[in-house]
């Protein structure tokens, strides 16, 4: 490997690791989320006309696995496990579907995650290592 190889690699590595860190810490929240909203059960919902009780144990349950999946899939992207990037690309392009279907209520919050979202795809769909360099 030159020297001129070393830059790539590095600039690589670098955004797999903020990758893995975005998982990391998406994954935590997401989890927190969860078990709040399986703790909490129901949640009363004021309308203009009545109020609404929504129980939100199954959204907190979804919220706690995907939650689960992205902490291990971060943990996998970080020690550069190739399983782990094709499993991030899934769970990151499930998040920004999600960041979509929320834009209405919150589109700060959910441009903000779609751009950090799309950050995060360009940098594990990027960091395709070349098989001829492999075994160097």
């Amino acid at each position: 490997m030159s020297v001129s190889d070393a830059a790539p690699d590095r600039v690589v590595r670098g955004w797999l690791t903020f990758a893995a860190a975005l998982l990391l810490v998406q994954g935590v929240v997401h989890v927190m989320t969860g078990l709040s909203a399986v703790a909490a059960g129901d949640v009363a919902v004021a309308g203009p006309v009545s109020v609404v009780l929504l129980d939100v144990t199954s959204w907190g349950w979804l919220h706690a696995v995907t939650g689960v999946a992205q902490v291990l899939t971060g943990a996998g992207v970080a020690v550069q496990a190739t399983w782990a990037r094709y499993a991030a690309v899934y769970l990151v392009l499930f998040g920004l579907l999600a960041h979509v279907l929320f834009m209405p209520f919150y589109p700060v919050l959910s441009l903000l995650g779609i751009a950090l979202g799309v950050v995060v795809l360009w940098a594990l769909l990027v960091a395709v290592q070349d098989p001829s360099r492999a075994a160097a």
